[in-house]
C-alpha cells in the first residue's frame, strides 16, 4: 500500500509545513498513524481485504479508491471476487443496522460510500472480464 501513502503524502504536500522540525513531527505523526493501520489487521486475505477497505474509506475520491483496489489486488480475479464479498456483508450489515443507535465514536457505517466502492470493484471485474 505504499504508492497510496505516497498520493496521500502528495495531496498533503499543500499542507506540510515549511521548518524541519514540524516537519519531522509530522512524519513522525503519519508513521505513527500507519503503523497503528497496519498493525489493527491480520497479513491474511481477510485482513488484507480490510485493510483495503479501511483505506478505500478514507481515500479523498473515487479515482483514488479504483488505484488502492487496482494496485493492491493485481490481476487476480479471486481476490476482486473476495473483495467484493466483503463490500456486500459490509452493505448487508450497513442496511440492517441503519435504523439502530449508533454507540460507537465512529458513528454509522457510510452506506453509499460503500456503494460507490462496490460499483467501482464492479466497474474493474467488468474491464478485466471483457477487456
Amino acid at each position: 500500500f505504499s504508492q497510496e501513502s505516497q498520493s496521500a503524502a502528495q495531496q498533503r504536500a499543500d499542507n506540510t509545513p515549511k521548518d524541519a522540525p514540524r516537519q519531522l513531527l509530522m512524519l513522525l505523526t503519519l508513521l505513527r498513524e500507519r503503523v497503528k493501520a497496519e498493525a489493527v489487521f491480520s497479513n491474511d486475505e481477510k485482513g488484507k481485504n480490510l485493510r483495503m477497505l479501511a483505506y478505500c474509506l478514507h481515500a479523498s475520491d473515487d479515482r483514488e479508491r479504483e488505484k488502492i483496489i487496482v494496485d493492491s489486488i493485481g490481476k487476480s480475479l479471486d481476490k476482486l471476487d473476495s473483495f467484493s464479498e466483503l463490500l456486500t456483508s459490509s452493505i448487508d450489515y450497513a442496511e440492517s443496522t441503519s435504523h439502530q443507535l449508533q454507540p460507537s465514536r465512529s458513528g454509522p457505517l457510510n452506506l453509499s460510500l460503500l456503494k460507490s466502492i462496490k460499483d467501482i470493484v464492479e466497474d474493474i471485474k467488468d474491464k478485466r472480464t471483457w477487456g
